[in-house]
């Protein structure tokens, strides 16, 4: 009878030990909850403001980029537009420079001798 005595009272000896480490997992199984549903309310509530900054940002961001691409548009254009002048430009005084060495020469070969060595030095 004794022998039974000490085993049924290390059965509730166990038995009260897994009933407090249950109550205890249900405590914190409880508390785990509790901060998941905050953790999702918060989420939720951040997602919103996310959506929100992401519509914001979008708007300002295609505003300025639009801006950023007429600016863009218009230097290069007006690049374009210059360096075409400019090769122009040097052209006309490439040309400009031909047509005065042609007529330098010219002139050198109708003066007589003495007086090109003299105008040269």
């Amino acid at each position: 009878n004794t022998a039974l005595q000490a085993e049924v009272s290390r059965h509730e000896a166990r038995q009260e030990k897994h009933q407090r480490m249950l109550a205890d997992c249900q405590t914190e199984l409880e508390a785990t909850n509790r901060n998941r549903d905050a953790s999702n309310e918060k989420m939720a509530v951040l997602r919103r403001d996310i959506q929100r900054l992401q519509i914001e940002l979008d708007q300002k961001i295609a505003n300025d980029l639009n801006r950023v691409t007429n600016q863009l548009e218009q230097c290069s254009e007006r690049k374009r537009l210059t360096m075409q002048d400019r090769e122009s430009k040097q052209r006309s005084v490439a040309e400009a420079d031909r047509e005065a060495l042609g007529c330098q020469s010219r002139i050198d070969s109708t003066m007589p001798r003495a007086q090109r060595s003299a105008l040269a030095s």
